[in-house]
């Protein structure tokens, strides 16, 4: 819209000769389905949550005060987004 309007004049109409391919052939750019975007926010939060585990020391009680949520609360999420810590041998 805002191309449109810096192509045309002053008063001047908009005709469909000034519109570009995509829209004289109705064409509609998918969003991003909610599949994606879940996880696209899992991947995040996974990250984040490693993050403060790795700087706490994997202290899940201080990382859980962090998060503002119960230390109960943290253990589900850990388990459902598959973090565990790694054991070094």
């Amino acid at each position: 819209v805002n191309r449109i309007v810096n192509l045309t004049d002053d008063g001047e109409t908009i005709n469909f000769d000034i519109l570009s391919e995509e829209i004289k052939l109705n064409k509609k750019i998918a969003p991003p389905s909610t599949t994606a975007v879940a996880q696209n926010r899992e991947e995040t939060e996974k990250e984040m949550i490693m993050r403060l585990l790795e700087k706490n020391g994997w202290n899940k009680s201080k990382t859980a005060r962090e998060l503002n949520m119960t230390y109960q609360g943290l253990h589900k999420k850990l388990k459902r987004l598959g973090i565990e810590k790694k054991n070094n041998l």
